[in-house]
């Protein structure tokens, strides 16, 4: 049940004809999912191979049996099923589908090779429709997770996150801030906004704590002492603010 790193790749770019880097980013993939690293190598966690398994017994099933299993009823996915889900909609097209267009946020743990442009753009739209509905940044979502969401975005929807850095609407902005900075696109014009909200008392909390989220992930050394010379001691940021320069450092 245990392979070293090396024989994980092998076994990977065999089976998939993938060439070495991209065999690297799946085997990475797979570590957030039904792998987790030994002192030999790396092991199946027991938990998600059981569901892998289910998975592929159900790799070629109909939605609709699918559906039988794994709803309570016509509109409510069981969320037990969500590691099994993530596992079938790279095995499932038509499951991935369905799911893509109906239960985006189950969609945002499966690898990103699984979708084409299209579904990475509805997850990503679908993810920021539910954040907006619920009232929260996707930082403060329970049900998204920004580092994965990040993975999905495309460059079409980059160019979409460059015009909301300048809407009125601090969640479209907030969150326009942490997915470009996850991704350390377009830094010219992120960085300096996120130092701006991040500092900025003025502003919401959660705000604010896009911008430092943004800075965490894309910022440089130099921008230490001005973090450090723009804290407070009433700040309910400072101590976010002061473990952004301990991270840029």
């Amino acid at each position: 049940n245990e392979l070293t790193e090396t024989e994980a790749l092998a076994v990977i770019k065999k089976g998939m004809e993938i060439p070495d880097q991209e065999a690297a980013e799946l085997l990475n993939e797979l570590y957030n999912s039904i792998l987790k690293r030994t002192t030999n190598g790396l092991a199946f966690q027991m938990r998600s191979y059981g569901e892998y398994l289910a998975a592929q017994a159900l790799e070629t099933e109909s939605v609709g049996r699918v559906r039988e299993l794994i709803f309570f009823n016509r509109t409510t996915p069981n969320d037990s099923w969500r590691n099994a889900v993530s596992y079938l909609a790279e095995l499932n097209s038509r499951v991935r589908s369905f799911f893509v267009h109906r239960f985006p946020l189950w969609m945002i743990p499966v690898s990103p090779v699984a979708f084409d442009n299209e579904e990475k753009d509805l997850i990503v739209r679908g993810a920021l429709d539910a954040a907006t509905r619920d009232g929260q940044f996707i930082t403060d979502h329970p049900g998204i997770s920004a580092r994965r969401l990040s993975r999905l975005v495309t460059p079409e929807m980059q160019a979409s996150f460059l015009k909301d850095l300048g809407s009125t609407d601090n969640k479209a902005c907030g969150n326009a801030l942490v997915l470009l900075g996850l991704l350390r696109a377009h830094v010219e014009t992120v960085i300096p906004l996120a130092l701006k909200v991040a500092l900025d008392q003025s502003q919401n909390v959660r705000f604010r704590y896009c911008g430092i989220v943004a800075l965490v992930n894309a910022g440089t050394p130099d921008l230490v002492p001005g973090i450090l010379k723009c804290l407070n001691e009433n700040d309910p940021l400072r101590i976010n603010l002061l473990d952004t320069a301990g991270a840029l450092c």
